[in-house]
């Protein structure tokens, strides 16, 4: 869950608040704060996190400053989840993490990643050789686009993403108008015939489905 509590400006960047997994388990619980700022074709990320995003390059929490609890950030057991723990947040080690994003076209972004999760949990499986990511992504169409990415030094990786917008539904949002009945062609069956093409309901309803 991420809100942004500040608009970016001119001259200001913007900056949200995040929480990550504080319903679940806790094996990716963290929280965090970032500014981001853009200028022309290039976008960049500054933030610091707590919890897992604070298990690479971690330092003493600079929120302890304000209280002493904010420094130790105890573990978490939480079963199969389930459960808000909102006392841990933004407690234990912080760490800075951050991120470039250029637009090398309309479509194609190219973005460079400095991580702040070691993947302790994952070191049987998995292997964290370098906190740098990079990728680069093509958008298709304003939904659907592709990417391809190097990570932790170790992993190449290939990707779709699908972006929907519950305000903004593909096939529009079920209130459609219905299509324009169709009158009998002959008028043996009894019914009315129409001579003429009702053009202006029958624009209507094909423009909705973005017919023209």
């Amino acid at each position: 869950m991420r809100f942004r509590f500040i608009d970016e400006g001119n001259v200001t960047p913007a900056f949200a608040i995040g929480l990550k997994d504080f319903i679940g388990t806790g094996r990716y619980s963290s929280e965090y704060i970032v500014a981001t700022k853009s200028h022309k074709n290039l976008s960049f990320s500054l933030g610091l996190g707590f919890g897992r995003l604070a298990s690479y390059g971690g330092f003493s929490n600079p929120l302890g400053a304000l209280h002493q609890g904010f420094k130790v950030r105890e573990n978490r057991e939480s079963g199969v989840g389930g459960e808000i723990e909102a006392a841990q947040w933004f407690q234990g080690n912080a760490a800075i993490f951050g991120g470039i994003k250029m637009g090398v076209s309309d479509r194609l972004d190219a973005k460079l990643e400095y991580s702040n999760d070691a993947y302790d949990l994952e070191q049987s499986y998995f292997e964290q050789s370098s906190p740098w990511n990079v990728s680069a992504q093509y958008r298709l169409s304003d939904t659907f686009s592709l990417g391809v990415a190097w990570l932790h030094g170790s992993k190449a990786a290939l990707s779709a993403h699908l972006s929907l917008d519950p305000k903004s539904p593909a096939n529009g949002p079920g209130l459609e108008l219905t299509p324009t009945p169709i009158s009998p062609r002959s008028e043996n069956t009894g019914g009315p015939h129409r001579k003429e093409t009702d053009i202006v309901n029958l624009q209507k309803v094909l423009s909705v489905d973005g017919l023209f």
